[in-house]
């Protein structure tokens, strides 16, 4: 499970991405999850887009996420005027995951590669781009509890990365029970006093860390009994609602 915390602009962007045979599941959600980060999708489309950034022949991913994000742009009708329709269908992932290449199936380590290129990029944009991301691991505590927002806050103050503007959390942890799903959903996203009350009493610095700054904009999470990633994330039209990213066909 990972979850995208960024700050807050209001803009509806949404559009439909293709995955064969559900192969490529984690890479659909990184690419929702990204696209739906107003500070990513405003640096990239600000600095990396296709037809303003020319990219070095060995900058595989970025070039393949500039393809991608040029074609999803297009078909999710963004940059058309008010009112009219946009002519949806489905943006290929071939490209990017072929560019990706075998043996990824996490997210975590493509949103680390995507990092990584855009850190030794040629382009000074790219490298700003990089410096705005930080992730963030979190596990279990040695008591068995589950980690929440506040354990989130604590390490990013730890590690004087609080204020960084895109915070990707990385939530490794044995197989849930259906209880602890419903917990840690309720700590990331709280719904109701109840579920705000078990959140907070994670730390008495819940309030004061990344709760008080940044918003949760994905919770990616992984389908155990299929193996399957699905992403939830946030209408930045209305924050209090969501879109499921959850692109399952049979193998």
């Amino acid at each position: 499970m990972d979850g995208w915390m960024d700050h807050w602009m209001d803009g509806s962007i949404e559009g439909d991405f293709a995955n064969p045979e559900a192969e490529t599941c984690w890479l659909s959600c990184l690419f929702q999850s990204l696209w739906h980060s107003v500070v990513f999708h405003q640096a990239f489309d600000e600095h990396l887009r296709l037809s303003d950034q020319c990219l070095g022949p060995e900058e595989h991913v970025l070039a393949a996420l500039q393809a991608t994000w040029a074609d999803y742009g297009t078909t999710s009708g963004e940059g058309q005027a008010e009112g009219q329709p946009s002519q949806a269908s489905l943006v290929p992932a071939e490209g990017l995951a072929e560019a990706f290449g075998e043996g990824y199936g996490d997210m975590s380590e493509a949103l680390a590669r995507i990092q990584d290129e855009l850190s030794s990029s040629g382009s000074p944009e790219a490298v700003a781009i990089a410096d705005r991301i930080v992730l963030v691991p979190l596990c279990c505590s040695a008591s068995g509890d589950l980690p929440g927002p506040a354990d989130a806050a604590v390490l990013a103050q730890e590690w004087q990365v609080a204020s960084s503007p895109l915070i990707a959390v990385d939530l490794t942890l044995p197989t849930p029970t259906a209880e602890e799903c419903q917990l840690l959903a309720d700590m990331w996203v709280p719904r109701g006093s109840e579920a705000a009350s078990q959140a907070s009493r994670q730390s008495s610095l819940a309030d004061s860390g990344l709760q008080s700054t940044h918003r949760l904009v994905a919770l990616v999470c992984f389908m155990w009994n299929l193996r399957h990633y699905v992403a939830f994330c946030c209408r930045q039209s209305d924050p209090s609602s969501c879109g499921l990213v959850d692109i399952l066909e049979p193998w």
